[in-house]
């Protein structure tokens, strides 16, 4: 969450598949309250490379 700047309810409505695909962007999902976003990681790059092993398990 933090590595994003996700908000707790945005965690269950993103869009993975950027990642799942090499790259470094979620996307927040239009129907959370704050709307649809994209959100980059933030300067951790070890952490996004984190993420995407998660993913691909």
């Amino acid at each position: 969450m933090a590595t994003f700047g996700l908000r707790p309810h945005e965690v269950f409505h993103l869009d993975t598949r950027g990642l799942k695909q090499g790259g470094y962007v979620l996307k927040v999902l239009e129907e959370t309250k704050t709307g649809y976003r994209e959100v980059h990681p933030l300067a951790f790059p070890d952490v996004s490379i984190s993420v995407q092993r998660l993913l691909s398990q």
